[in-house]
């Protein structure tokens, strides 16, 4: 039950009506119940795939599938209310969503707009906060008087509070401090793993993308060039100069270290792209060395 775009084109129009193409033949199947990192340089047509997405913009040419969702050219705003059911987006400031002056109002917002009633809509709101990690002491206050990660978190939860199958997030981590990055980050491995949420989010920062990504989609001049497993991304060649693809330190630690290592082919499989799996990568090269010692 993939997300799939098929042969999808999309270009926006300047005051004068002249075209700048975006998504050009793009073609890509991102995996359902997965973490999916897409990547590219600033300007490649990221933003705007994941609009389409959630259904904000409809493809010129081509189709985006997902369920008992198809949007086309030709797509109703029903047919895109539907896909919205589905994929919820987070925008790479966040804050800028929030807009009621409670922050438990502003999570029933959505469920509300979605027909919920009242009460039904409460008890969504209460639970999408309770995933996220906001407790009720903060329900009463105005949301924008929060942290800067307290505020991301009550967005999401506005998202999550739809009950959605799919949560897209453009630059979810921007402007953050490294503590609240990796708060966030670990609460959206969290909701993939628990709660099967199907995570997809843009990022510039590799590090970020080698420690909790699955998979990686790089975009490239309006097409995904490349989709694969984070390792088999990284660790390919061909795809490791593009442009907007700069190489996690692990990777690069584990590239450096295999020059210097005696038979270093039979390592190569390893590929760790997460902390944890360069140090367990490591500690196997070592036993090796130990072992041929012997």
């Amino acid at each position: 039950m993939d997300i799939v775009y098929q042969d999808v084109n999309f270009s926006y129009y300047g005051i004068n009506q002249t075209a700048k193409s975006v998504l050009k033949q793009l073609n890509m199947a991102i995996p359902y119940h997965q973490m999916t990192a897409i990547i590219g340089k600033t300007g490649s047509g990221k933003t705007t795939l994941t609009k389409l997405l959630n259904g904000l913009e409809k493809p010129h040419s081509g189709k985006v599938v997902f369920k008992d969702s198809v949007l086309t050219p030709e797509s109703s705003q029903d047919e895109q209310f539907l896909l919205k059911k589905h994929v919820g987006m987070v925008f790479q400031f966040p804050e800028t969503q929030l807009f009621e002056k409670t922050v438990l109002d502003d999570v029933m917002f959505g469920p509300l707009n979605f027909g919920y009633a009242q009460e039904e809509a409460k008890k969504m709101a209460i639970h999408a906060l309770s995933q996220v990690g906001i407790d009720d002491q903060f329900y009463g206050q105005n949301p924008l008087r929060l942290s800067g990660g307290q505020m991301r978190k009550v967005a999401i939860a506005g998202v999550l509070a739809c009950d959605v199958d799919v949560l897209v997030l453009d630059e979810p981590t921007a402007g953050l401090d490294s503590t609240a990055k990796k708060d966030l980050m670990n609460l959206f491995k969290t909701l993939n793993e628990t709660e099967q949420k199907t995570i997809v989010f843009i990022s510039h920062d590799m590090n970020e993308v080698s420690e909790y990504a699955d998979y990686v989609a790089v975009i490239q001049d309006g097409a995904c060039v490349k989709l694969d497993t984070t390792a088999n991304v990284f660790y390919d060649d061909a795809y490791s100069d593009i442009d907007g693809v700069v190489l996690p330190e692990t990777v690069h630690f584990f590239k450096k270290l295999l020059e210097r290592v005696p038979n270093s082919k039979k390592f190569e499989a390893l590929k760790p792209v997460t902390v944890k799996a360069l140090m367990s990568s490591i500690e196997m090269m070592k036993q090796e060395e130990t072992q041929s010692n012997e």
